[in-house]
Parts: structure tokens; C-alpha cells; sequence
């Protein structure tokens, strides 16, 4: 069996562009993350993660006053995940 350690970006203060390098200095295999918004930190991520072979496991969190829109903001970062090609989640 071996043991993969990924890096997850939540509370982390670094830009993406800092975060990735610098997980892969310090050994983790990967990276774990909600879903960033269509644009440069989404494009960023995917671009340096396919560079520095750092898979990118997806994480969805749901929000919302009630039970539909926990629903909503589950099937809104699904679909993002999607997009982005996430193979695991």
C-alpha cells in the first residue's frame, strides 16, 4: 500500500501560483481544493498542476438556508468540478 499526501489549499495564504511549487518542494503528490471561480486562479491551477504532476483532488461544500439550496450549491461546484476534468472528488 502507499500512502499519498496531498496538500489542501483551504485557509492557505499563498496564491495558487505560490501554493503549487511550493507543495511540490515539500513532497505532496497533490493538491486538494474547492473548485476557484472561472478565471485566472482556476486557469493557474490547472495549467501548474499538469506541469508539476500534482493531481488535483476536487472538494464540494454546500451552503444555504435551506435544503434546496444546499442542493444548488452542491450541483453549482459539481458542475465546476466537471468542467475542470476532476477526476475524484
Amino acid at each position: 500500500m502507499k500512502l499519498s499526501i496531498y496538500r489542501h489549499l483551504w485557509g492557505n495564504p499563498l496564491p495558487i501560483a505560490q501554493a503549487l511549487p511550493d507543495a511540490k518542494a515539500k513532497g505532496y503528490l497533490g493538491i486538494e481544493a474547492p473548485p476557484p471561480p472561472p478565471g485566472a486562479d482556476r486557469d493557474t491551477l490547472l495549467r501548474l498542476g499538469a506541469e508539476l504532476n500534482l493531481p488535483f483532488i476536487g472538494m464540494a461544500f454546500t451552503g444555504g438556508a435551506t435544503v434546496d439550496a444546499h442542493f444548488d450549491s452542491m450541483r453549482r461546484q459539481v458542475d465546476d468540478l466537471i468542467a475542470m476534468r476532476v477526476k475524484q472528488v
